[in-house]
């Protein structure tokens, strides 16, 4: 794997650290009465007394939890990333001791990888991943991965036709129930290598489309499958492997005001909602249970596992916002019943409701911002809350530090960062250390770093550890930073330098798990920055020709930084007003990679 793959893998990575609090990256699963485990997106948790006690089993080194399974209480595998690399990690001791082996994703793969995955093994050898694919929420795109050698290695079958959770009876027999809007169900019978649609029909009397749940088997040959039809759930059964189902005479319709969580267990269709008064209601088959007062108004039942008909956990969300835009995250509750749903225990472990609690700082990854941004030198974030509402622009600049930062932004801090990103929009953070050696530098009045390109290295080690420290410091650590590097001459002496000092920027981010960027003229670019082991991920190009495009920038070739690495400052703007807000501003066309 390039680096370039490892970075974008990281990047990825460390923004998941924080999709604890978002319901796809939160997953648990009760195995016996007493054990089951929780992956809350960065921390793997094992209880042995139904959730009275956790005990955190996360694989050392684990920065990102992105999938989890478990086939008993003590053989479990956990697709995780560690800082640089995409791992899996096995135990066979039930998480007291981990072995961990990277995962085969190539660059394109990585670049890809939206962080959500799934797992699931029929026995110790033989079992599957499904990696999601970066897709808007009209597709559903996936890569499946299988092993037959308990996860030691991997190969990868040809493109399943969605990207969600498998689950497999046998060897060959498997199924994925899911697709844009769930109402796809597909069976293989190869191991995966080819899927096909599963036909199921609809209900007599029902109207609603189908969303479908993953079958579960008793037999190779004997399954329920659960699927919901807007609130009204239906149990299908099967006797010949799933080739053919029939739905059960009893239709169980839970009158609640949401679309309930399905589970199967022993056999019986049981399920879980809520209203929004918070009212939980639990029905097997057709015979409901209510209890009252369990949930927050609005909460939501997302998931249900239950391994009889009385024992069973549930995991709620519910999302707030301290005001408009600002202030907003989500919280997830785990709830364990033993009597059919009659009466719920919350067994919530601490690390979830820290993971989803809005009171930390959120985490951000490194995406490819496309379209108008600006920069300006210290807006407020009530004056970016108006211009988000009011103005054309997605993207701000924020000048996060360094000795020639003639720009201190004012509260810069993790709740300055949080309030940006809460209000929409995509951020480039902006390190302005020393410039190139006088006479070179086209800032006369800078502090520069030295004309001899071993100390200009070491020099630039420095910047990039001091910008990634403010960088953690506010919340944003493992995105991107662009170096502000101001036009220079381009004299021998001072373009070896420059090539030094950026080559060592690059270098030194990537050593600490950032991207790293840098923002001047094309010239240099073209002439230095191209040229050197550690070109930059990025390039922020001042090139004030007035045309709003990522290409054509002349003297750099179109082919260099080509894939979305590009952001244009096209022009001085002056004084823009949006929303009764005046700013002095440049105006920038993106490309290229932000914060977000």
């Amino acid at each position: 794997m390039n680096y370039r793959s490892v970075v974008t893998l990281g990047c990825l990575v460390t923004g998941l650290a924080a999709a604890a609090a978002r319901a796809e990256n939160v997953a648990m699963k009760l195995l016996t009465a007493n054990d089951g485990w929780v992956s809350t997106g960065n921390h793997l948790l094992w209880t042995s007394n139904a959730g009275l006690a956790w005990r955190d089993i996360t694989p050392p080194g684990s920065e990102a939890i992105h999938g989890a399974f478990f086939l008993d209480a003590e053989h479990a595998w956990v697709l995780r990333s560690t800082a640089d690399t995409l791992q899996l990690a096995r135990s066979s001791d039930g998480g007291k001791t981990w072995q961990a082996a990277g995962f085969p994703l190539h660059a394109e793969e990585a670049a890809n990888f939206s962080g959500l995955a799934s797992l699931h093994f029929v026995d110790s050898s033989y079992g599957w991943a499904m990696l999601r694919r970066v897709s808007n929420s009209n597709f559903s795109f996936g890569m499946l991965y299988a092993t037959t050698d308990g996860g030691a290695t991997w190969h990868k079958l040809a493109n399943p036709p969605a990207g969600d959770a498998v689950r497999f009876v046998t060897r060959n027999d498997g199924w994925m129930a899911g697709g844009p809007t769930g109402n796809k169900l597909y069976v293989t019978r190869d191991g995966g290598q080819t899927w096909s649609p599963a036909h199921v029909g609809t209900p007599a009397g029902i109207e609603a489309e189908a969303r479908y749940s993953l079958p579960v088997f008793r037999s190779s040959s004997d399954g329920v499958l659960a699927a919901r039809y807007g609130a009204t759930a239906v149990a299908f059964e099967t006797h010949d492997g799933g080739n053919t189902w029939q739905a059960r005479p009893a239709v169980a319709a839970v009158a609640a005001e949401r679309s309930p969580a399905l589970a199967i267990a022993e056999g019986h269709l049981v399920e879980v909602t809520a209203n929004h008064a918070g009212l939980l209601t639990t029905a097997v088959d057709q015979y409901p249970a209510v209890s009252d007062g369990l949930l927050p108004r609005n909460a939501n039942v997302i998931s249900a596992d239950f391994i009889s008909t009385r024992q069973g956990w549930i995991l709620t969300q519910e999302g707030s916002c301290e005001g408009y835009k600002t202030g907003c995250s989500q919280q997830n509750k785990l709830l364990a019943t033993s009597d059919s749903g009659k009466t719920f225990q919350d067994i919530t472990p601490h690390q979830m409701e820290a993971v989803a609690s809005s009171s930390g700082p959120q985490s951000f990854s490194t995406v490819v911002g496309t379209g108008e941004g600006f920069d300006g030198c210290d807006p407020t974030t009530s004056d970016l809350s108006t211009w988000y509402k009011d103005s054309p622009y997605h993207y701000v600049n924020v000048y996060i530090g360094g000795n020639n930062a003639a720009c201190p932004q004012p509260g810069l801090s993790t709740s300055f960062i949080n309030t940006l990103v809460s209000q929409g929009w995509g951020l480039i953070p902006t390190w302005v250390g020393p410039q190139a050696p006088h006479p070179c530098t086209s800032c006369g009045s800078c502090s520069s770093f030295s004309s001899n390109s071993t100390t200009a290295a070491s020099q630039a080690k420095t910047q990039a550890q001091d910008a990634a420290n403010k960088m953690a410091s506010i919340g944003l650590k493992g995105t991107i930073v662009y170096y502000d590097l101001e036009e220079y001459t381009d004299s021998s002496s001072c373009s070896a330098a420059a090539k030094a000092f950026v080559n060592a920027w690059v270098q030194e981010l990537h050593a600490l798990g950032y991207s790293a960027g840098v923002y001047g003229s094309p010239s240099d670019a073209n002439n230095d920055w191209l040229h050197i082991s550690d070109s930059p991920d990025d390039v922020w190009i001042a090139l004030w020709n007035g045309v709003k495009s990522t290409t054509n920038l002349s003297p750099i070739p179109n082919s260099a930084w080509a894939n979305n690495q590009r952001i244009h400052q096209y022009n001085y703007l002056g004084n823009q007003t949006y929303g009764g807000i005046t700013l002095n501003i440049d105006g920038d066309y993106l490309g290229g990679a932000v914060a977000k």
